[in-house]
């Protein structure tokens, strides 16, 4: 049996803020724009609710089933046949999650960055990262996400305070021109994305720290994720004004009025490194929850087994999905807040309801 992989709480959530902030700044700011325009902001705000119910429903299940993971947790609620049942089907949604993180990856990187390089070896080169790291465990994603944190947080900082200069806020106004309904409808695009929070719910094993401070951390993380994603909107919209819904990765397209005398101009190159980093903790984590969820659905005492097969279907499904921009954005995104709004916030809700309903009449024990 390998030994018990212990990670910090903070670590814990240092992953979601990371892999939620990488791909929220890139993806979510046109297709958000699309519904709530200039309040997009407060879709953000309204869809970040998610992040604290699923911070909830992970401390609930902590306390509830003490040392069990939530695939555990599902077998013991719902029996053997439907409790496999819906993990499996947790399992393919996640699984779908990764292709469409790891297609989106690739695309970015064509499209801006290397037209002429094989998506075969774009995306083969992140899936043998994140073959290393899954293989040396959650405690070594848990200290890189450590690692990359700084770098991220002082570029994105600086990325900030250099395109102060070319913020407009009158692009913010008028607010709520339209009433309250396109935010509302907007943020069931964020909510998709702070849904992530309950993956934690699969290593809860892995946690030791008392319920109140994975409370405290995780509401934490959640207010600073909703915190970084607004000030990127806020300075999208404010250099960009309506174009924010026309380009492809607005934010991509901000950094480049980035320019401080003649040494300081164009840091696509280095939005890009950082980002790809981000992409990278994320992936990696999300490949570990798959592979650690799919080993203790078939009973299989050390996850490294299912390292290579799971990671080898994530390939080549991420290759032969979605091969276009178009594709992507047209079938790919629908279906990818589809699998969030199910395996990321109904099913979870419902397990909650579930497992409460069997605390009151009293056939758990808290």
């Amino acid at each position: 049996m390998p030994k018990k992989e212990v990670v910090s709480t903070f670590q814990m959530h240092l992953l979601l803020y990371i892999g939620i902030i990488s791909t929220g700044i890139l993806t979510l700011p046109a297709p958000l724009y699309h519904y709530a325009q200039q309040n997009m902001w407060l879709s953000l705000f309204i869809g970040s609710i998610a992040g604290y119910v699923m911070i909830l429903i992970n401390v609930f299940f902590y306390k509830t089933f003490p040392r069990k993971n939530i695939t555990e947790i599902i077998t013991q609620l719902l029996g053997k046949f439907f409790g496999r049942l819906i993990l499996v089907i947790m399992i393919a949604l996640l699984i779908f999650q990764a292709v469409y993180s790891i297609s989106e990856y690739q695309i970015y990187l064509s499209v801006g960055f290397y037209q002429f390089t094989s998506p075969f070896v774009i995306i083969g080169f992140m899936m043998l990262v994140c073959t290393y790291a899954t293989k040396n465990g959650i405690e070594v994603i848990g200290r890189s996400a450590q690692i990359v944190f700084p770098f991220m947080l002082l570029f994105y900082l600086s990325v900030g305070l250099l395109i102060t200069p070319e913020v407009s806020l009158s692009h913010m106004l008028p607010v709520l021109e339209k009433g309250v309904i396109p935010p509302v409808k907007g943020s069931i695009l964020v909510a998709a994305w702070f849904s992530e929070y309950f993956w934690i719910s699969f290593c809860l094993t892995s946690l030791t720290d008392p319920p109140k401070k994975i409370l405290k951390h995780g509401f934490l993380s959640v207010f600073l994720t909703t915190i970084s994603l607004l000030v990127f909107f806020v300075i999208d919209i404010s250099v960009l004004g309506n174009y924010t819904g026309q380009t492809l990765y607005p934010t991509h397209l901000v950094e480049r009025y980035i320019q401080i005398g003649t040494f300081i101009e164009r840091v696509s190159a280095f939005f890009m490194s950082v980002w790809v980093l981000g992409v990278f903790i994320k992936l990696a984590f999300l490949c570990f929850v798959i592979i650690q969820s799919s080993s203790q659905l078939f009973h299989i005492s050390n996850y490294r087994y299912l390292i290579i097969p799971i990671i080898m279907m994530i390939f080549f499904l991420s290759l032969s999905l979605f091969n276009s921009t178009q594709s992507l954005l047209v079938i790919g995104f629908p279906l990818l807040i589809i699998a969030c709004q199910i395996g990321n916030v109904f099913i979870p809700i419902t397990l909650f309801f579930i497992a409460l309903l069997k605390v009151k009449m009293g056939k758990q024990q808290l």
